[in-house]
């Protein structure tokens, strides 16, 4: 689902998806960019949906890291690209 959301395959899919709610669906780790040397010592789970992303991120300009289940750090999560995976329009990598 959630690949269908944020890179829908053809006109039909992304009218098909339209009304998802995206806020619940997407999570760190589906919207997450690669990692980045210096990132700081707080973390986002990969679990967390976007809704709750969007309240963590609301206050800071830094880029987090998101780990996995086993506090493995697998990519960087910051406002401006959870802010696009809201749009439909929006392009996330």
């Amino acid at each position: 689902m959630v690949k269908l959301l944020l890179r829908p395959a053809n006109a039909y899919v992304a009218e098909f998806t339209r009304d998802v709610p995206r806020t619940s669906v997407l999570t760190a780790r589906s919207i997450m960019q690669p990692i980045q040397p210096g990132l700081t010592q707080h973390h986002l789970a990969s679990t967390l949906k976007l809704d709750t992303l969007l309240a963590l991120l609301a206050d800071t300009d830094a880029k987090l890291p998101v780990v996995d289940e086993n506090g493995t750090v697998i990519g960087s999560l910051d406002r401006r690209t959870a802010m696009l995976a809201l749009s439909r329009d929006g392009a996330v990598s």
